[in-house]
């Protein structure tokens, strides 16, 4: 069984979603689908106290699993740098441009195995940002 990632527990989610599509939300599928896609779940019974669910098919995972191996952790951090992520208000970004490229760096990294096992496997997701 693939293990999960918590990208919110580190902080990096918002980071590494900005740094694929270039977008502090949405974006072009599939990478978009990576951090915050999917297909939203009701909470009819309150189970996740009212925080959105979002599944991916395991189609939509072998595509982000695609798409994240054709994205080095050097390119995926050349497209912006840590001043403008800070300047346009990504979640929890500081100032400290070589301790945030490592930290998201270290994470993308782990995002990356996270889908390509999942894609290899043939496994769909389930989202929760908690």
């Amino acid at each position: 069984m693939t293990q999960p990632v918590y990208l919110k527990k580190i902080n990096a989610w918002h980071a590494i979603h900005f740094l694929l599509t270039r977008h502090k939300e949405g974006g072009d599928p599939p990478l978009a689908w990576a951090v915050l896609g999917g297909l939203e779940l009701s909470d009819e019974r309150n189970y996740t106290a009212g925080r959105p669910l979002r599944i991916l098919s395991p189609k939509q995972v072998k595509e982000i699993a695609k798409a994240l191996a054709s994205i080095s952790p050097e390119q995926l951090l050349s497209r912006a740098t840590i001043s403008d992520m800070v300047s346009k208000g990504i979640y929890a970004v500081s100032e400290d441009e070589d301790r945030e490229r490592e930290y998201i760096r270290f994470h993308y990294e782990g995002l990356q195995r996270f889908y390509i096992d999942a894609g290899e496997k043939g496994n769909g997701m389930l989202l929760d940002l908690t």
